[in-house]
């Protein structure tokens, strides 16, 4: 493929003009994602803005960090969310953590009274994680590395505790080239009104970081708008990458129509096949709390 060429990059005006059309294409064409009303353009992104100045990534074999056998423990509770239609019940992992981390479960099972929480089911499935790292070139001239990225993902993220494990290999794959590039490039997404992290960065932890950090500066609950039509191919397309958690969450972002609604209910039910692995589940034992 033929790299195209940015004129004069060391002009400022001609950097602003040209970051002006790829905020355009990007948006246009779902490469950006909002997350708590930031908007976060994804790698595939980075990766056509690379080719513009002849950026390369040559990504090395993912190294998996966990060890042989190493399992995990999802629990998995009921929980209340709001509808247009009223409030109802959908299942919601509450916590996934290692089998070997009975400190962590404990604390994440244990009101504040000394209390057992009730449990409705748990999981037990393999721990996975990969970590990879990447160089990133100069295509003019392979020999001359310019930059490099690190990336890691477990299924330890709330978001990808049912992921099977070539999902977790290939996420790691994706960050490390979304870093790599971020250090580069970072600077003109920034400048035009994007986030200069990729979306598929942003964990659970970030997400609920910025939704604070943009309620206190408003000093209260920032209001839900619509779900625009644009913005349901976004997230469709996003439920497909798997950087979706749940219906949930994006009701919680956006007011979302019956009809809407229904469109992504079949997107994560298509997922279902790819993402959830065979695993052994087991009844939590009956508290005598509960009785």
């Amino acid at each position: 493929m033929a790299i195209v060429k940015v004129k004069k990059v060391h002009d400022p005006a001609d950097l602003i003009s040209a970051g002006k059309i790829l905020k355009e294409h990007i948006r246009a064409n779902g490469l950006s994602t909002k997350i708590a009303g930031k908007d976060y353009p994804h790698v595939t992104a980075f990766v056509f803005v690379a080719t513009m100045f002849g950026y390369v990534t040559h990504i090395k074999k993912p190294v998996a960090m966990h060890k042989p056998g190493e399992m995990m423990r999802i629990v998995i509770n009921d929980a209340t969310f709001q509808g247009q239609n009223g409030p109802y019940a959908k299942e919601v992992v509450s916590y996934c953590g290692l089998m070997a981390d009975d400190e962590g479960y404990s604390v994440a099972t244990t009101n504040e009274n000394g209390t057992k929480k009730p449990i409705k089911r748990e999981i037990i499935k393999p721990f996975y994680s990969y970590e990879c790292e990447c160089t990133v070139i100069n295509g003019k001239d392979k020999d001359k590395v310019i930059g490099f990225g690190y990336g890691i993902c477990s299924n330890l993220e709330l978001s990808k505790s049912k992921w099977d494990e070539y999902a977790i290999l290939s996420m790691s794959q994706t960050r490390c080239q979304g870093k790599g590039l971020k250090n580069q490039l970072g600077f003109l997404m920034s400048m035009n009104g994007l986030e200069g992290t990729a979306a598929e960065e942003v964990t659970e932890d970030h997400q609920h970081q910025d939704m604070k950090t943009a309620q206190k500066a408003k000093g209260k609950t920032p209001e839900k708008a619509d779900l625009t039509e644009e913005n349901l191919k976004s997230v469709l397309t996003n439920i497909k990458l798997g950087k979706v958690p749940s219906l949930e969450a994006v009701e919680a972002a956006m007011n979302v129509s019956p009809d809407q609604r229904t469109q992504i209910e079949a997107a994560f039910k298509e997922m279902e096949p790819i993402y959830v692995a065979p695993v052994e589940e087991k009844k939590a034992p009956e508290s005598e709390d509960l009785k």
